[in-house]
């Protein structure tokens, strides 16, 4: 029985990206450490494989990509959902990917901009205050984006750390 050997670790990725072959392409899928790379390679992937002959190869690389690379990539901290439902074709795998990135975009944003409000609100409060006792940074830290924003609206007109944070109006 004769087969071809072919060591993934000898190509690096500048010599994988040109190649437009699909086992170049499984190779940057499995070596993947961002979302935008997979969605790439899924769309290269897409575009190649389109002729109706290469209907069974697409569906192969979707299960292949939904039962295996795709729950293996979430254990590497890419943005993948937890349950995938099983795909058919590649297609499906672009669309999955591209809701994920734009829903993760979203998520990030809104984390970005209430860990800003929070240190803002910190810097703030010490400047003012002076330091910022465990109870009132535990609350900055647990706080919702609307609760950071009323106690930086309520700070203006503060005379005390109690004043920012009290249940009174």
């Amino acid at each position: 029985m004769r087969y071809l050997l072919v060591d993934e670790h000898r190509y690096q990725e500048g010599e994988l990206k040109p190649m437009r072959n699909v086992v170049a392409a499984l190779f940057r899928l499995e070596r993947s450490r961002r979302l935008e790379d997979v969605r790439c390679v899924i769309e290269e992937l897409d575009s190649w494989l389109k002729s109706p002959e290469q209907r069974e190869l697409r569906r192969a690389f979707a299960k292949w990509l939904s039962r295996i690379l795709l729950p293996r990539l979430s254990k590497r901290n890419i943005p993948i959902p937890e349950s995938l439902p099983e795909m058919d074709d590649l297609e499906e795998v672009r669309t999955m990917l591209a809701e994920t990135a734009e829903g993760w975009t979203r998520e990030w944003k809104r984390e970005g901009h209430q860990e800003g409000e929070a240190s803002m609100l910190m810097r703030l409060l010490q400047r003012r205050f002076g330091t910022v006792p465990a109870w009132a940074n535990n609350k900055i830290t647990k706080a919702d984006l609307s609760s950071l924003e009323e106690w930086s609206l309520r700070f203006v007109d503060a005379q005390s750390l109690e004043d920012v944070f009290s249940d009174k109006v």
